[in-house]
């Protein structure tokens, strides 16, 4: 099972690199100059044990002008890295998360990053070898890596940093080394500091002991709560699968609450030895499937032995609901009505969102109208709209006496879709309280105008006007713009006009938020001539909202305004970078139109259309991107 790694003297001839050496003078101050880029063993040591952790800090330095930054991706293995790494020799060295990344049907997540300005001052991430490599042969090794962490404007470019050597000794494996790391690995997992916890999950995933590998599922719940990948890796790199599978298996049978994902898991981890990676695909997933369901089975009938509320809730929030756990909420909706209430606000929501087809029998409308009554307002995830939202489909008398209360009153802090969905075309009761809801302000405001554009009537129509005479935030705007479109389409018109609102904060027209909940001709006309515009934040707002709302032709409009700005810009390229760290850069109409252009679900782009827009790019990095999006090679 050999890592497959690419040697030291292969890892200059990728296509399109161009290797920077180290210290090495590329140019004026705005182009990057003195930069380095070397691996540190962390430790202060070079030689470990075969099992050892084995920590390096990769240290990024340099200065160039505004624009240019390392990535600050995380370098661990687990996210998008934007190192290689290579050794020589090769032979002995083992992939130690082959099982992992072989053993899944596909990895998922999203990751935030920033950068850090090539200012002379150090960007240093730690990361463990040994998550790259397993060494299985005590010797001499040679270790370096090359890096894409250089980016310009926050797009990648084609520099490859590549770090000078080091070298590492590899000792036998020793018992005594095994047993203290196993303790300290322990140790730091029980710590509250997440630094502490990723280097004690390293430190057992990397011994590969029995002991290791049974702390690390005693673990699964810290573990996953902070990264899936230190849950799921740590049991799947372990070779001891009975082990971790009779360990995980003892946890069902004890029918407590489970973690996210920890079925699943331990059908994977069952998998490496009943179907392992390389067997046919169609057979590998129905059996995972087919293992899932038993191991379901096999926890729902512990849980369901005189289940606590607890575990009946964990049941009703599991996404793989079994047969018995449905013939459980049939026969005993008291106990589930109690389970339910016994959840904490989030998980109920997400139960009444995603979990409606288990629980949506008539006998669940009394828990529905008590856990709304005792609902308080969030900002995400509001358990009110989602009780609102299913008692409205159950029994819309009540539902409507609900909602006609919240929209006076607010009191829940419903949003306002759930609110918008009654059929009324308007309803003047309500034009007194949706004026005071709006004018107490807060965060209520941009619900109450809304609503007011949803339901109100023309006698809004002089406390719109006057509204938008003062500055508003953008969400409100729009809504009294989507008013007066349908009661004053000639005060609405004027209002979609450049220079026409008293703005705080947002682009001229707030186009982006009238899209979302308002769009007509009008609109997609006012987008049109606000493409045209001269300010760069107008511009790419009103290509943003064409991309998303916009009619199929409008692709041309887009394409056209793109050249416009191409033949202004050719041949500028050092001055748009210049610009680069401004909000109002020239780089981002570039940039931002191009994405609409190739993004949009709302047109398709031809294959001449796609090298146009690719032709009109101005700068690398918007190249780099149309290539990147168009399947193209540079």
């Amino acid at each position: 099972m050999k890592i497959r790694l690419i040697l030291s003297a292969v890892a200059l001839s990728l296509a399109g690199s161009r290797p920077m050496a180290q210290t090495q003078a590329t140019g004026p101050l705005d182009e990057p100059s003195s930069i380095s880029f070397d691996l540190k063993l962390a430790a202060g040591k070079n030689t470990y044990a075969i099992n050892e952790i084995i920590p390096i800090d990769l240290v990024f330095q340099g200065r160039a002008g505004k624009g240019w930054e390392f990535s600050t991706m995380p370098a661990e293995r687990w996210g998008v890295p934007d190192e290689t790494y290579h050794v020589t020799p090769a032979d002995s060295v083992q992939d130690p998360l082959w099982d992992y990344y072989h053993g899944m049907f596909g990895h998922g997540g999203s990751i935030l990053s920033s950068g850090h300005a090539l200012d002379g001052t150090p960007y240093v991430a730690r990361v463990f070898l040994n998550d790259w490599m397993r060494f299985t042969v005590p010797g001499r090794y040679v270790i370096t890596a090359s890096s894409r962490r250089l980016v310009r404007n926050f797009m990648p470019t084609d520099i490859q940093l590549t770090a000078p050597p080091i070298e590492i000794v590899i000792t036998p494996e020793d018992p005594s080394l095994d047993a203290s790391e196993l303790a300290r690995g322990k140790q730091l997992l029980s710590s509250a500091l997440p630094a502490d916890i990723t280097t004690g999950s390293a430190i057992l995933r990397q011994l590969r002991t029995p002991d290791a590998a049974i702390a690390l599922v005693d673990s699964y719940d810290e573990l996953v709560s902070r990264s899936d990948y230190q849950a799921r890796a740590g049991v799947m790199s372990s070779p001891f699968h009975q082990a971790i599978v009779n360990r995980m298996q003892a946890r069902l049978d004890r029918g407590e609450p489970l973690p996210s994902g920890y079925i699943d898991t331990l059908a994977f981890v069952r998998l490496l030895d009943e179907a392992p990676p390389g067997t046919d695909y169609a057979l590998r997933s129905a059996r995972h499937k087919a293992l899932v369901s038993q191991d379901t089975d096999r926890w729902t009938a512990a849980a369901l032995r005189g289940p606590t509320p607890a575990a009946l809730g964990a049941l009703l929030l599991t996404r793989q609901a079994s047969d018995l756990t449905r013939a459980y909420i049939e026969t005993h909706h008291d106990q589930v009505a109690a389970a339910i209430l016994a959840l904490g606000a989030r998980d109920r929501a997400e139960l009444f969102n995603t979990g409606w087809a288990l629980i949506s029998g008539p006998w669940i409308l009394p828990t529905l109208r008590a856990a709304y009554d005792r609902s308080a307002p969030e900002p995400i995830a509001s358990e009110a709209d989602a009780a609102l939202k299913r008692i409205l489909e159950m029994d819309a008398a009540t539902g409507r006496t609900l909602i006609l209360e919240e929209i006076r009153t607010g009191a829940y802090g419903v949003g306002y879709d759930v609110l918008a969905s009654l059929p009324d075309v308007m309803l003047p009761d309500l034009d007194g309280p949706l004026q005071s809801r709006f004018s107490n302000g807060g965060r209520d405001a941009s619900t109450a105008a809304w609503l007011i554009a949803r339901y109100g009537t023309s006698q809004l129509t002089p406390f719109v006007n006057a509204r938008l005479t003062m500055p508003l935030a953008c969400d409100p705007q729009a809504a009294f713009i989507a008013f007066l479109l349908k009661h004053d389409p000639p005060a609405g018109e004027r209002r979609l006009a450049p220079g026409a609102i008293v703005r705080r904060g947002c682009v001229d027209v707030p186009l982006a938020e009238l899209a979302r909940r308002y769009w007509d001709d009008r609109v997609e006309s006012a987008a049109l001539k606000a493409l045209e515009s001269a300010s760069i934040r107008t511009a790419v707002d009103a290509a943003q909202v064409l991309s998303g709302h916009g009619a199929p032709d409008d692709k041309t409009a887009l394409i056209a305004r793109l050249k416009r700005w191409s033949d202004e810009w050719h041949d500028r390229a050092a001055e748009l970078a210049k610009l680069a760290s401004s909000i109002d850069s020239p780089a981002r109409l570039e940039n931002l139109v191009t994405v609409a252009l190739l993004d949009s679900k709302r047109w398709t782009l031809t294959a001449e259309e796609k090298e146009t827009i690719r032709g009109l790019c101005v700068t690398d990095g918007c190249r780099n991107n149309v290539s990147a999006r168009i399947g193209a090679r540079r």
